[in-house]
């Protein structure tokens, strides 16, 4: 399941970012390596100036992600899935449910902006697709530049080494409401895999077989079976 993330989750968090970092490792330039990828007091920091959410199941937190509203914009920061539950769809449902998060609902922000930003190492050419298939646009190098000076704090290094896309936050009960049928797939298939499937769960599994048609902002969503909408196979990992 999807919850807020409070400051006793620090640890793990911490724990979830560095063990999913790794792939940078030889990717991202030497330079912009580090040993932890990040220390946990350089995390607590972050933590005071964003929302986490997580994905929590038998395992405990497996994949996070980060969710900043700031002037004008909302950014996605850290997700991250730890290497041994990637395929599942964790970072696939997470990025949808940050999409889909309700105005009010952020406590920091009661009022957002549409626009929403996430920053990735150009060199990750493979998180480069994952937002795409996931609505997002890649933006052109100037205003990538632009935005990564005004809204995220990073070396100049970095900077330079990174690109930004964007989507659009959804508003209405109509796009909500993917995101909502979406996250009940992903309950059951999280289910399925950890073994903890319950008997009322069962009319959920059977009404999720058949192929179902969402629509969500004018474009359509095929979900042919448990946990199959809005490519939940994939995973999120690479954000800054």
């Amino acid at each position: 399941m999807i919850r807020e993330c409070t400051i006793d989750d620090a640890e793990r968090i911490c724990f979830v970012v560095n063990e999913a970092a790794e792939a940078y490792r030889g990717v991202i330039p030497d330079d912009c390596w580090h040993e932890p990828y990040m220390p946990l007091d350089e995390l607590r920091r972050e933590m005071a100036g964003m929302t986490f959410f997580g994905w929590d199941d038998v395992d405990g937190l497996v994949g996070v992600m980060g969710y900043q509203p700031l002037e004008g914009v909302t950014l996605v920061r850290h997700a991250y899935v730890l290497s041994t539950r990637q395929g599942e769809g964790v970072g696939g449902r997470l990025l949808e449910y940050l999409v889909g998060y309700p105005p009010s609902a952020d406590r920091r922000r009661p009022t957002l902006p549409g626009r929403l930003l996430v920053g990735t190492w150009q060199a990750a050419t493979w998180a480069v697709r994952f937002y795409e298939r996931h609505g997002f646009r890649r933006l052109g190098d100037a205003e990538s530049q632009e935005l990564l000076r005004l809204y995220w704090r990073i070396s100049e290094r970095q900077r330079e080494t990174s690109l930004v896309l964007e989507t659009t936050l959804l508003r209405d009960a109509g796009e909500s409401s993917g995101s909502k049928m979406a996250q009940i797939a992903d309950h059951a298939t999280m289910s399925l895999r950890s073994g903890s499937f319950r008997q009322q769960d069962r009319s959920v599994k059977v009404r999720l077989a058949a192929k179902t048609q969402l629509r969500r902002g004018g474009k359509s969503m095929s979900c042919g079976g448990i946990g199959t909408a809005i490519s939940g196979s994939d995973v999120l990992r690479y954000t800054f």
